[in-house]
C-alpha cells in the first residue's frame, strides 16, 4: 500500500491476484515453510481488514520496520526486491 492509502478502500482480491502473478514471473522460486505459515497469518489478518474495513493507514504502521529491513538487507538482490515492492 502506498503512503496515505486507506485499508478500507483496497480491492483485496485484485491485490492478491497481482502478487501471485508477480511471484510466478520469478521462476524457480522456492518458498520456505516458515514463509508459508507467516503468509497464512497475514492472509487471515487481510481477511479481517477486508471484512471489517477499519480506517487504517497501514503504510504509516509498517514504514519504520520496512525501512530498517531495507537498511539491514545484506545482498543487493534482496534490497532491489524490497525497494521494488516499496515503490509500488
Amino acid at each position: 500500500m502506498k503512503p496515505g492509502a486507506d485499508a478500507s478502500t483496497l480491492y483485496w482480491q485484485a491485490a492478491f491476484a497481482d502478487q501471485i502473478a508477480q511471484s510466478k514471473q520469478l521462476g524457480g522460486l522456492v518458498i520456505p515453510r516458515s514463509f508459508v505459515l507467516l503468509g497464512r497469518v497475514l492472509a487471515s489478518v487481510a481477511g479481517l481488514l477486508a471484512t471489517y474495513k477499519p480506517r487504517l493507514e497501514l503504510h504509516s504502521l509498517i514504514a519504520r520496520s520496512l525501512a530498517m529491513a531495507i537498511s539491514r538487507a545484506r545482498d543487493r538482490e534482496t534490497r532491489r526486491i524490497i525497494r521494488r515492492c516499496v515503490d509500488r
